[in-house]
């Protein structure tokens, strides 16, 4: 059974294939049919194997501008993944994806759905589909911190980064960023912006690429005058 959110510029449909739960986003101020974002949640087991395949097949066929994001939870069943033939069957699901997320948990999967949102209404809007479809099978980690200020959001966002790179000598060439707020002083926070990138600056290379979505209007994400970063680091 589907659940539709309508608003004035974008439209969520949200479904259920099976054990493979889907969330479509339209941004409906663009007169063109075709979906902008499709994000799949689901258990990678041999079961689900197919019918994500077989999904990704039809919403390429309808229009390869859609950006196709993959967000898998944890096994249903054991799968050696030293084993060569698993490994590959599971790295060429993945190579379908523009974008995807292991390990992934409903947090993850709404949190996705707002940053997708955001690309389109926010205030700075240079993040599109198009620059998320930049590399396909691109692996990402999503992190997020929502604080009263900007100073106790910078102070939970390093600790989060902290661990996430903790086991990561690699440093990161690419990033997404979205933060979304009520508070209209936001709008020009420029220098909010910079503050945010510094954070987490010891782990991107010199030239990192940063793509920038600002958004004032996001419904029912905050009761208060709150920030909420959500960040997409990219592997490539």
């Amino acid at each position: 059974m589907n659940q539709k959110d309508q608003e004035s510029r974008y439209k969520i449909t949200r479904k259920n294939e099976g054990d493979i739960f889907i969330a479509e986003i339209e941004f409906s101020i663009y007169e063109y049919e075709n979906l902008d974002f499709v994000i799949m949640y689901f258990c990678y087991n041999n079961q689900t194997h197919n019918s994500v395949e077989q999904l990704i097949d039809k919403y390429r066929s309808n229009g390869f501008e859609t950006c196709i994001i993959g967000c898998i939870k944890s096994l249903d069943e054991v799968i050696d993944y030293t084993d060569d033939k698993v490994y590959s069957s599971f790295k060429n699901l993945t190579s379908k994806f523009d974008l995807h997320l292991d390990s992934a948990t409903d947090f993850d999967f709404e949190n996705l759905i707002q940053f997708c949102i955001s690309t389109e209404i926010g205030n700075y809007m240079s993040v599109s589909p198009h620059d998320m479809k930049y590399r396909p099978d691109t692996k990402i980690q999503v992190i997020s911190v929502e604080a009263d200020t900007i100073q106790n959001l910078i102070s939970v966002l390093k600790t989060k980064t902290n661990y996430l790179f903790k086991n990561n000598s690699a440093k990161c060439n690419r990033f997404m960023i979205s933060a979304m707020t009520k508070d209209k002083d936001f709008e020009d926070g420029t220098h909010d912006y910079e503050q945010i990138c510094e954070a987490f600056d010891e782990y991107m290379v010199e030239d990192a690429d940063c793509l920038l979505a600002g958004c004032t209007e996001m419904p029912d994400v905050f009761t208060s005058e709150k920030i909420k970063v959500i960040l997409i680091f990219c592997d490539k």
